[in-house]
């Protein structure tokens, strides 16, 4: 189970926000592009690419939609991406 961060850049938002910016990235989408496929401003889709603010599922949908991958798809690579960042050790505090 994910625990929910207050911080939107923490936890399954953050890494919602990452596998958001691969995909579009992947797919060589600029933002001026995504903007004209969805109903959110150029400026609310980069708060949320940078994770600075919390995503709705509704502003998911539409995103994905717009890059032509499913919701599940992302939620899943976020999962995974939350995983492995858990699951690696963490650096030594220096002294």
């Amino acid at each position: 189970m994910v625990s929910i961060a207050k911080d939107p850049a923490i936890g399954l938002n953050g890494a919602v926000a990452a596998e958001l910016r691969a995909e579009r990235a992947a797919k060589g989408i600029t933002f001026d592009t995504l903007t004209e496929r969805v109903s959110l401003s150029k400026s609310t889709l980069l708060f949320l690419f940078n994770a600075r603010r919390l995503i709705s599922l509704e502003a998911l949908a539409e995103i994905t939609s717009a890059l032509d991958i499913s919701v599940i798809e992302i939620i899943e690579r976020a999962e995974n991406r939350l995983e492995r960042e858990l699951s690696e050790p963490k650096p030594e505090p220096q002294q």
